[in-house]
């Protein structure tokens, strides 16, 4: 075996953001200096969603921000031209950065006590031009978050004294939850109880209660959490290389140690919880190269037959480690013993050792026999409640004294509790983001409404179907009318939105909620699924489902004409399955998104011609909605399968990557991005996500994502 002792880490010294205002301030003035005795100040400001100056140079410091505080906040600077680029803090309390000139900052953003705007300005300079651009970051206080859950990841239970402890990643919040009645409040995060040895971790956590506290792994140390204060403390200080990314742990109290699994090195370590010694178990030659572990995601311990079982995610297996040699065999698999109730996606596992059992969860929850590695389905799809759609299980932990299992969904900021013996699942504790109020029950497509600064969201599976406002500040939501509208457009020069309603084709006015009747339903060319505005002519153009059709509406007399359809005007690149639809105005075309061939045909609006838009380019794999950015020359694609956002360029139809789960990071990922709009005021693009209701921002410039809104009901 290989051991690594603990060292202290040495941490670098920040520049405090003073010190960089001080040197902007000089630099800028050294520049306007030599400007002003050239006869020309040569500064340029530019407006709050980008700066432009002389020579063709441009910045764009980014899109606001709300965060909790005591998280981490990047901020990037975009650019073109030469020049020196500069951050600094305008209002707000005094935050420490490094800035090295490539255009990123990071901070932590401050302890509040009230929702705190904090200002920054990015700057380009050069020899003859200082450019600006300004964004807002509004920090709020951690204890509003006692209302609601955003991501909950990790789950244990204290059977004594009947409560659960619920890690929520995108707070950095550990709850302690009421396992009687799901009443939530704040254990322990960056200000509660106080912001000593803060945690930036709570995805792998472990139950100690022999010591009244939580193990869980930050940054590669071993933290504790007293369970009455929540008070932190060092237990293990960081020791690499080993348990850096770690997202899973568990307690091996007989050995005073716990279990980890470092998912950068598919290995399995130990550290002792008296010295901090870290000793591989089992990595990708220890014991041997046989059967190794890959993409794990999460390990249990099987005390009975000294192992661990180790789940792997995309390998959709469950590996056992024997604890005193590393050998590593294969329990279950896909076809191991048997091809019956698949795994899906892995992601944890617990130990039911009453009933000899593994229960495993991603999609669904599995039984795992420890002994024959035979599965069976606990609770699925298809399980007696009708409660809610089974999403991704993030975390589990037995309730023995309630017989029952519970599980963590971030998608739907909730803990349910699965009977052990019945199958059925209930909810236990569950809240939305910003708040509870208006949730989605199910939101059909979105329009931003820049004048008012909102996005609408059309929510057609409530019993009382609505539309409802989503705040582009603050993510609040509002009911703004009683009434679902599919293909909704916005028509911002008479104030009014554009959608289809049981009558056909209505206008209902922002101010009043007055609906009026443009084309009624029954007329020809049934079935439409989407629509754009062409103010310019006064029209929309329209997507039907009946025959594949392009029509144009007259917004005064609600008549109907076709444009282009398979046969019209002639039978060239015909249309198979077109779902959305986007008009380009500088090129007198719209542009439609078929499903089936996976292609973006563009349609001229003089002849009703089609051409391919996207030749030579893979296919699409689930093609939803598609908005047009005209500023940057190109349209934006969501795709359902691939969770991505891709980007077509409007002049040779190349398609590249706007946003992933893996570009430019992983942070919020996509689960089922499914329509989308454009906030132009704020530089940024906005996706409904079905699968956990929520709204993401963004940014047009970076493709950085941040949430706008969670509400959804299922």
């Amino acid at each position: 075996m290989n051991i690594f002792t603990s060292n202290n880490q040495i941490v670098g010294t920040s520049i405090r953001i003073f010190v960089v205002r001080l040197i902007s301030f000089m630099l800028i003035t050294a520049f306007l200096t030599a400007c002003s005795n050239s006869g020309s100040s040569g500064v340029d400001t530019g407006a709050a969603t980008g700066g432009s100056g002389a020579g063709g140079s441009s910045i764009n410091s980014g899109a606001d921000q709300a965060v909790i505080e005591g998280t981490l906040v990047t901020l990037i600077g975009a650019s073109t031209g030469l020049g020196v680029k500069k951050w600094s803090q305008d209002t707000g309390p005094i935050v420490v950065f490094d800035d090295r000139g490539t255009g990123q900052i990071t901070f932590t953003a401050p302890q509040v006590d009230t929702p705190t705007v904090l200002s920054f300005t990015f700057s380009l300079i050069n020899s003859n031009t200082v450019i600006t651009d300004s964004v807002d970051i509004t920090v709020l206080n951690s204890t509003a978050s006692n209302t609601f859950m955003l991501t909950p990841r990790s789950i244990v239970v204290d059977f004594i004294n009947n409560r659960a402890f619920v890690g929520d990643i995108g707070l950095n919040t550990i709850y302690k939850i009421d396992l009687a009645n799901g009443t939530r409040s704040i254990l322990s995060n960056i200000r509660v109880p106080n912001s000593v040895n803060p945690f930036t971790s709570v995805k792998a956590m472990t139950l100690d209660l022999a010591s009244n506290r939580l193990l869980l792994i930050s940054n590669g140390a071993v933290l504790g959490v007293d369970l009455d204060s929540g008070a932190r403390s060092i237990v293990a200080p960081n020791s690499r290389p080993y348990a850096q990314s770690s997202n899973s742990v568990v307690l091996d109290k007989i050995n005073n140690r716990i279990l980890t699994l470092d998912t950068g090195f598919d290995a399995l370590i130990a550290i002792d919880l008296s010295s901090g010694v870290r000793t591989i178990i089992s990595d990708a030659t220890t014991p041997n190269t046989l059967n190794v572990l890959n993409n794990v995601s999460a390990l249990a311990i099987d005390k009975a037959n000294n192992r661990v079982i180790v789940t792997s995610s995309l390998r959709r297996k469950i590996t056992a480690v024997d604890l005193a040699t590393g050998i590593r065999t294969t329990l279950s698999n896909n076809i191991i013993p048997n091809s019956n109730n698949l795994f899906g996606r892995l992601e944890s596992i617990v130990i039911d050792a009453a009933n000899n059992r593994a229960l495993v969860a991603g999609k669904n929850i599995i039984a795992v026999d420890l002994l024959t590695g035979v599965r069976t389905v606990i609770y699925d799809n298809t399980s007696p409640d009708t409660l809610r759609k089974l999403f991704e299980i993030d975390g589990l932990a037995l309730d023995l004294n309630n017989n029952r299992i519970l599980a963590t969904y971030n998608e739907s900021s909730s803990v349910i509790a699965v009977n052990l013996n019945t199958g059925v699942g209930t909810v236990l504790s569950e809240s939305s983001f910003p708040d509870e109020n208006n949730l989605f029950y199910g939101g059909g497509s979105i329009i931003t409404d820049s004048l008012n600064n909102r996005l609408l969201v059309s929510d057609g599976s409530a019993s009382a179907p609505r539309t409802v406002a989503v705040n582009l500040n603050d993510g609040t939501r509002s009911i703004l009318f009683s009434e679902k509208l599919s293909a909704m457009t916005m028509d911002i020069m008479n104030n009014r939105v554009l959608g289809i309603a049981f009558e056909g084709l209505v206008a209902i006015d922002l101010t009043s909620g007055l609906k009026t009747i443009v084309s009624p339903r029954g007329q020809q060319f049934l079935g439409i699924v989407d629509m754009t505005l062409d103010s310019t002519n006064n029209r929309v153009l329209a997507m039907t489902s009946d025959f594949q059709t392009v029509i144009a509406i007259d917004l005064t007399s609600g008549v109907r004409t076709l444009v282009s359809n398979t046969t019209t005007p002639d039978t060239i690149n015909p249309f198979s399955q077109s779902e959305a639809v986007v008009i380009d105005v500088a090129n007198n075309r719209v542009l439609t998104m078929d499903a089936v061939l996976g292609v973006i045909i563009a349609v001229d609006l003089a002849s009703g011609s089609r051409t391919i838009l996207t030749p030579g380019n893979p296919p699409f794999e689930d093609v939803i909605a598609m908005v047009l950015d005209s500023a940057n020359n190109r349209l934006l694609v969501t795709d359902f399968a691939a969770r991505v956002i891709h980007a077509v360029d409007l002049t040779d139809g190349k398609v590249s990557t706007f946003s992933s789960n893996t570009i430019p990071s992983d942070e919020i990922p996509f689960s089922k991005p499914r329509d989308i709009s454009l906030d132009k005021a704020n530089n940024q693009a906005l996706v409904y996500d079905s699968e956990w209701g929520g709204i993401i921002a963004i940014d047009l410039m970076t493709g950085r994502r941040s949430i706008l809104s969670i509400g959804i009901v299922r």
